[in-house]
């Protein structure tokens, strides 16, 4: 029955979108609750995404789609979006929505966009990728949220030494 349960989950994540593949040391399947355990150097993979755990919690819908993936522990991404833009960022724990595709971060929570070379901190940060849109929220009473970038000034006088 586990294998069964483990079998239809890797089938609704693969038929989902786009193929996932999940790695880890061990893994453990509940039918009866809808939730899957991946623990141990977890590391997922969808297309050009990539997010890296102590543990992974997928947790699927009467269907046996997946709703929601729950990386806790050392949790880290990088995401390679169109053109050519990629995206790495870290925090105590992800959380990625696949039917809105919207992430999650939340616990001292850092995302940058290489290219770009912008930098982006807060306890919480919301992304979500199909209307691009983002928000970052400081630790209440605590850390602000911070937003890191570069800016060429053409006309600047400034002289290094």
């Amino acid at each position: 029955m586990l294998f069964r349960f483990f079998l239809a989950s890797l089938i609704a994540a693969s038929c989902f979108a786009a193929e996932v593949e999940i790695t880890s040391k061990r893994y453990d399947g509940d039918d009866k609750s809808g939730v899957s355990k991946f623990s141990g150097n977890v590391k997922v993979v969808k297309e050009g995404d990539t997010i890296y755990s102590d543990t992974l919690f997928v947790y699927f819908d009467a269907a046996r789609k997946p709703i929601r993936f729950e990386a806790v522990g050392n949790a880290s991404f990088v995401m390679l979006q169109e053109g050519n833009k990629t995206y790495k960022g870290r925090a105590k724990s992800i959380t990625y929505y696949p039917n809105q595709k919207e992430y999650l971060l939340v616990g001292d929570a850092f995302v940058e966009y290489v290219e770009e070379k912008r930098k982006v901190f807060g306890d919480r940060i919301f992304v979500n990728d199909t209307t691009k849109k983002a928000t970052v929220v400081g630790e209440e009473g605590g850390k602000p949220a911070k937003f890191i970038f570069f800016v060429e000034d053409k006309n600047s006088t400034k002289k290094t030494k």
